[in-house]
């Protein structure tokens, strides 16, 4: 009964070691999809001419996920296809990608600067943006907007982020980046932008033509363009959709709305239900050994 006994402790010792390390870990805490098929902006707008812009999902982001890993953030950005036809440092030429981090007190509601041509929830101030393209990894703060940032005449732009790692596997980008330079990110409201990259482009967003451009996108919807997004595609919070949140640019540019950064319920579960099976585990291994000792005091 002893052996019994010991043995059952150390499966406890061992289930609760290892939701302690789970904890710590962290884990994939956050995770969020975003449907297929809808890299068109509004839903009127088309690729580029140019043979690089040849096939489907080439700005489709899916899925956005971030994971931590003892001091680092884990950030993936899955798509429905990435292709690199320039030859890029990372491996893909096409997405630019903005996120809007408002993790602390303070912020700005404006943009970075003009680009991306929409308007951000004032609910949510940004603290820190992050910005990446196929050649470079970019962190910016409020204050830096009047600063400059020429991508052709800097050797070494002062907001690249030289210690990122940056990989791409199976049409999903992972950014590794050390979570001092983000800060806290459990509760944190976020906005995921995703536009084509041109280092010519205002704030290296690509642009938006109403005639077959060779480079930029078309837009077939006929509207004036003087507020019109130049973001292919984005992740909102449900159930808002972005074709209706994007077409809305008639007198100003579209509000979008940014999503939370909440513990994945699943994990939540899975972490509530072990907690659970350990507990009565412990209860059955306590009267396995209170029975055997009335039994023995007994003889």
């Amino acid at each position: 009964m002893k052996i019994i006994f010991l043995g059952c402790l150390i499966i406890i010792i061992n289930l609760f070691s290892s939701l302690v390390a789970a904890g710590d870990d962290g884990g994939l805490f956050f995770s969020i999809d975003d449907p297929s098929g809808d890299d068109f902006g509004p839903g009127t707008y088309r690729y580029p001419t140019n043979k690089a812009f040849q096939g489907e999902g080439l700005f489709d982001i899916n899925r956005f996920s971030i994971k931590e890993e003892g001091d680092l953030y884990i950030f993936r950005f899955s798509f429905q296809n990435l292709i690199d036809p320039w030859k890029s440092k990372y491996g893909f030429s096409l997405p630019l990608i903005q996120l809007y981090i408002d993790n602390t007190e303070g912020g700005s509601v404006e943009l970075f600067r003009e680009g991306a041509n929409v308007r951000l929830d004032a609910k949510a101030p940004w603290d820190r943006l992050l910005t990446i393209s196929g050649w470079w990894v970019r962190l910016y703060h409020p204050e830096d907007r009047n600063k400059d940032d020429d991508f052709w005449t800097a050797q070494q732009n002062p907001w690249d982020v030289e210690e990122a790692s940056v990989q791409v596997e199976a049409n999903t980008i992972r950014l590794a980046l050390k979570k001092d330079l983000i800060g806290p990110l459990k509760g944190a409201s976020l906005f995921l932008l995703v536009g084509g990259f041109d280092p010519f482009g205002p704030d290296y967003y690509r642009n938006i033509s109403q005639e077959a451009p060779y480079w930029n996108f078309q837009d077939q919807s006929n509207n004036d363009l003087k507020y019109a997004p130049r973001v292919i595609d984005l992740i909102l919070p449900g159930p808002r959709q972005q074709q209706t949140v994007l077409a809305r640019y008639s007198e100003d540019y579209p509000l979008i709305y940014p999503f939370t950064i909440k513990t994945s319920p699943l994990l939540v579960a899975f972490n509530l239900y072990f907690l659970f099976g350990v507990i009565i585990l412990l209860c059955l291994v306590y009267l396995m050994h209170k029975n055997f000792y009335q039994k023995n005091t007994r003889q």
